[in-house]
C-alpha cells in the first residue's frame, strides 16, 4: 500500500510524520527511514523533529539514491550518471560508431573544431555530460522510448524535425547498453532495477517515509510501487500549494507539475494493484490577503479576494539597482523583527533569490547584509570553492596547466593558505614581493616565449627561480657592489640579492616553484587515460595542497571524487602511491624537484599491469572532468539552517516554512524561465504527463514558495535599468498574481507596491519624525 499524506506547508506533514514515527518508537530497535528530495529538506526536517520528538533517535534521513543503491545485489551497480557520461565519451571518440550514415552530425560536430586535438576533445566532454542528461531524464521519463531502441526501432517518423537526432542517440544508447559492457559488467539502469526488484531481488525495507517532495518522476514513482508490492509501507508527506485540478486561474498557470504528479502515481498503482490512500492533514489558515489567498489555492476555486486597508502581508519591492533592492529587503527585515512581528526571530525569515540570479545577488547579500545591515545570515548554497578554501586551492591547481601560467592564476595558488600551510616557515608577501623585484609578469619559462621577439629568459617564473637559487649562495649588494652576473645554458642570469635570513625561505620557494613548473609542463604534454591522470590529479593534490582541521574532511571527499575518474573506464582499482613530496596525513615535507605527479604516472600503471588500451586524453579534457566532479562536495551546501536569517537560491528555500519570506530577483526576462527549443531533447518532440518544462519548473517552484510563507511574503524586483535608466517590467508572474486576486483592481494592487528611493539615506527611507 502506498499512503499519502497532503498538505500545503511542511509544518502539517512534519506533524504528521512524528506522529508516525513516535509510534514506530515502540520497537527500541527499529531504524526509520526518511527520504528527502534536498540538503535544506533535511536540515529543517532535523530540526523539526528534534522539537516534536525530543531526540531524534533511530531516523535514518537520506535521499532516494541511497535506498536504490541497497537494492543492489553484490557485485552490482546502478548506472548513474558519471557512468553515462563516461561511457558516452568513449563512444564519441569510437571511430566505427563514427563511421556509421546515422551518426554523420555527430562526426561533424567533433571535427568542426579543426585539427587542434584539445579542442576536439574538450568538445567530446561537453557533448559526453550533455547526453548523459538527456539520457538520464530519458531513463526517468521515456523508458519506453530507449526500449523501442534497444529493439532497434525509432518512434520519430522520417520526416519529423528530430528524426536525425533520434536516429543517432538511438545508436548511441545500443552502444552503451546492449552491446557495449554495460549488461556485461553487471551495471543496471533504472528500468532493469525496477524489474529486478518486481521480480524478488534485493531486500526491501518494511516501511519507507518519502517526505518534502512536491512531484517525483515516472521513473522513481514506477520504483515506489515496485517497492510496495513488495510488502513495503510507502508512506508519501507531499506538498501540496493548490489543490489537484483545481479551478481557477494560478492553479492552472502554475500547479500542472504537482497535480499530474498525484494523478499519474494512481495510475501506476492501478497498473500495479497496489491500494493507493490519499489524505490531507489538518493545518491551520493564515491570516491577511496572503492566508485568504492560500486558502483558496488549497481547497480549489476562484472567488474574489479583497484588500484591506494597510496590507502587509502580501507587498511587492520596487528597487532601482540590485543594490538598493538587497538594501531595502535588509532594512525591510529590520523592521519587522524589531516590533512589526511579535516575537519574529531571524532564522524565521527567508530570502530567496531566483535561481538564475543567485550568483550575482549572492555577493551582494553577503556584503549588504553582513557588513552594512549586520543581519546574521546563514547562507545555505555556496559554490565549493567559495566554501572550503579546500577546493579554492585545488581548483585553482588544476586550472594552471590550462592557463599558460598567467602571473595572477600563479600567484594565487602559491600564496593559497593551504598552500603555504605546507611550506616551512612561508611568508606570503616576501614571496609576492620576490616576484616583483624580480620582475615576473608572465609564463612559466623561456619556452613560454619561443617565437616572439623576447629571445632572453626574462619576465618568467623559472627565471626568478634561478636568481633567488643563485642567490642563496652569491652574496653581494650590500656593499654597492652587486653579485656577478651567471650564464647557466647560454642564459645570463642576475642572483637575487637576498637580506640575511632570506636563504632558506627562497630556497624553499624556487623548489617549490620548480616542482610545480615542471609538473604542469608534465600535464600539458601527457596523454593519458582517465584511470592515469585520476593518479597524477590525486597526487598532484597531496603534493603541493594539505588541510588540517575541520578541512580535513573535505580534502578527504575531493581526493575521493578524483580518484572516481578511475572508475570510469572500468580499471583496476587501486590507492595512489604517495608522491615523493607527500608525507604522512599527505603532507608535504619539502616539494621535490622533479614533478611530484610527473613521477607518479610515469610507472605506477606498468607496476600494476593496467590495461593500456583505453583512450588516452590531453590536460584540457581531463581538468575539465576533474573540476566537474569535485563541484559535488558537500561545503557547496553551506551553513545549516540556524543561526540568523536563511539566504538560498529559490530552488533550495521553496516550499519551507517562514514565518517572513522575501523572494528577490524578480524582474521581467529574468524568472520564470522563457520557453527555448533543445534539438538534444527528444521529449519536446510530443509531451507526456509529468514532463516539466523549465518555464513550468519555475512557475511550480514559485507557487510553492507561496505556500510555504506562513505570515507575509514579500516580492522584490529591479524596476530601472542601471545604465540607461529606463524602466523595467516585473516578472509575468506578479501580473499573474494580480490576474489571480480577482476583485483587488490595479490600482489597489499598486497599493501593495513600495517604491524604494535612489538614495539610502533620503528621507523617505525613515519613518517619522526623522523621514517624510
Amino acid at each position: 500500500m502506498i499512503d499519502v499524506t497532503t498538505a500545503q506547508g511542511l509544518d502539517a506533514l512534519a506533524s504528521a510524520l512524528a506522529a508516525r514515527l513516535r509510534a514506530e518508537q515502540a520497537d527500541p530497535f527499529a531504524v526509520a527511514t526518511v527520504l528527502v528530495p534536498r540538503h535544506a529538506t533535511k536540515a529543517w526536517l532535523q530540526l523539526r523533529l528534534t522539537r516534536e520528538l525530543g531526540i531524534l533517535a533511530n531516523v535514518r534521513l537520506g535521499y532516494l539514491a541511497r535506498v536504490m543503491q541497497e537494492l543492489l545485489e553484490p557485485g552490482q551497480r546502478l548506472l548513474g550518471r558519471d557512468a553515462l557520461q563516461a561511457r558516452a565519451l568513449g563512444v564519441l571518440f569510437d571511430e566505427a560508431w563514427l563511421a556509421r550514415a546515422e551518426c554523420a552530425p555527430v562526426r561533424d560536430y567533433l571535427r568542426g573544431a579543426g585539427s587542434d586535438v584539445g579542442a576536439v576533445e574538450r568538445r567530446a566532454v561537453q557533448l559526453a555530460d550533455a547526453l548523459a542528461t538527456q539520457l538520464e531524464d530519458y531513463l526517468l521519463h521515456r523508458p519506453a522510448l530507449l526500449a523501442a531502441w534497444e529493439a532497434g526501432e525509432q518512434t520519430l517518423g522520417d520526416d519529423a524535425e528530430q528524426a536525425g537526432v533520434e536516429a543517432w542517440q538511438g545508436a548511441l544508447w545500443r552502444e552503451l547498453a546492449v552491446t557495449g559492457e554495460g549488461r556485461a559488467a553487471g551495471a543496471l539502469d533504472l528500468r532493469r532495477l525496477i524489474a529486478a526488484v518486481e521480480a524478488g531481488a534485493g531486500e526491501v525495507p518494511a516501511r519507507l517515509h518519502v517526505f518534502g517532495f512536491t512531484r517525483l518522476a515516472p521513473g522513481y514513482q514506477a520504483l515506489l510501487v515496485a517497492l510496495a508490492r513488495r510488502g513495503c509501507a510507502v508512506q508519501l508527506y507531499v506538498q501540496q500549494a493548490c489543490a489537484p485540478n483545481a479551478g481557477g486561474l494560478l492553479p492552472q498557470l502554475w500547479g500542472r507539475p504537482g497535480a499530474e504528479f498525484l494523478s499519474g502515481l494512481g495510475e501506476r498503482c492501478a497498473q500495479g494493484a497496489v491500494e493507493l490512500r490519499v489524505q490531507a492533514a489538518p493545518e491551520q489558515a493564515g491570516a491577511g490577503l496572503l492566508g485568504r489567498l492560500q486558502h483558496r489555492l488549497a481547497r480549489g476555486g476562484d472567488e474574489a479576494l479583497e484588500l484591506a486597508p494597510g496590507e502587509r502581508s502580501l507587498q511587492v519591492l520596487a528597487a532601482p539597482s540590485l543594490q538598493r533592492e538587497v538594501e531595502a529587503v535588509a532594512g525591510a527585515i529590520w523592521e519587522r523583527v524589531e516590533g512589526a512581528e511579535p516575537g519574529l526571530r531571524f532564522d524565521e525569515v527567508g530570502v530567496a533569490v531566483v535561481d538564475p540570479a543567485w550568483d550575482v545577488y549572492r555577493g551582494r547579500i553577503d556584503a549588504v547584509f553582513g557588513q552594512a545591515s549586520r543581519l546574521p545570515t546563514s547562507l545555505l548554497e555556496r559554490p565549493p570553492g567559495e566554501a572550503s578554501r579546500v577546493v579554492e586551492a585545488v581548483e585553482l591547481l588544476l586550472g594552471l596547466p590550462l592557463a599558460d601560467f598567467r602571473r595572477d592564476d600563479a600567484l594565487r595558488f602559491l600564496v593559497h593558505p593551504n598552500v603555504q600551510a605546507g611550506v616551512e616557515d612561508a611568508d606570503p608577501q616576501e614571496w609576492l614581493s620576490w616576484c616583483q623585484e624580480l620582475k615576473v609578469f608572465h609564463c612559466a619559462d623561456a619556452a613560454d616565449h619561443a617565437g616572439t621577439y623576447l629571445t632572453r629568459d626574462l619576465y618568467s617564473f623559472d627565471q626568478a627561480g634561478q636568481r633567488l637559487a643563485l642567490g642563496t649562495f652569491l652574496a653581494g649588494g650590500a656593499d654597492g657592489q652587486g653579485p656577478p652576473v651567471v650564464t647557466l645554458e647560454g642564459q645570463s642570469y642576475l642572483p637575487a640579492a637576498l637580506a640575511p635570513g632570506q636563504q632558506a625561505s627562497a630556497a624553499r620557494f624556487q623548489l617549490l616553484l620548480r616542482s610545480l613548473i615542471a609538473d604542469v609542463r608534465f600535464a600539458q604534454r601527457a596523454r593519458l587515460t582517465l584511470g592515469e591522470w585520476s593518479r597524477f590529479f590525486t597526487a598532484l593534490v597531496r603534493a603541493y595542497v594539505v588541510a588540517a582541521g575541520a578541512d580535513e574532511q573535505v580534502y578527504g571527499r575531493v581526493l575521493g571524487k578524483l580518484a572516481r575518474m578511475a572508475e570510469w573506464e572500468q580499471a583496476e582499482e587501486a590507492e595512489p602511491a604517495s608522491a615523493g613530496a607527500a608525507g604522512k596525513g599527505g603532507r608535504r615535507q619539502a616539494p621535490p624537484l622533479r614533478g611530484s605527479g610527473e613521477q607518479e604516472a610515469a610507472g605506477a600503471d606498468a607496476e600494476r599491469g593496467l590495461p593500456t588500451q583505453a583512450r588516452r586524453y590531453g590536460v584540457q579534457a581531463a581538468a575539465d572532468l576533474a573540476r566537474a566532479a569535485i563541484q559535488g562536495v558537500e561545503p557547496g551546501r553551506g551553513r545549516s539552517l540556524t543561526g540568523g536569517v536563511i539566504v538560498g537560491p529559490l530552488r533550495s528555500l521553496a516550499g519551507l516554512p517562514f514565518r517572513v519570506l522575501f523572494v528577490l530577483g524578480l524582474g521581467e526576462r529574468q524568472f520564470p524561465a522563457q520557453p527555448r527549443r533543445d534539438l538534444l531533447d527528444l521529449r519536446q518532440a510530443a509531451r507526456q504527463a509529468g514532463d516539466v518544462s523549465p518555464l513550468e519548473r519555475d512557475r511550480f517552484a514559485f507557487l510553492n514558495a507561496l505556500g510555504g510563507a506562513q505570515e507575509a511574503l514579500v516580492l522584490s524586483y529591479v524596476q530601472r535599468d542601471e545604465q540607461t535608466g529606463e524602466r523595467l517590467a516585473p516578472s509575468s508572474l506578479l501580473h499573474q498574481l494580480r490576474a489571480g486576486l480577482g476583485a483587488v483592481t490595479p490600482a489597489q494592487f499598486a497599493a501593495l507596491e513600495v517604491e524604494v528611493p535612489l538614495r539610502r539615506f533620503a528621507a523617505a527611507s525613515f519613518p517619522p519624525p526623522l523621514g517624510r
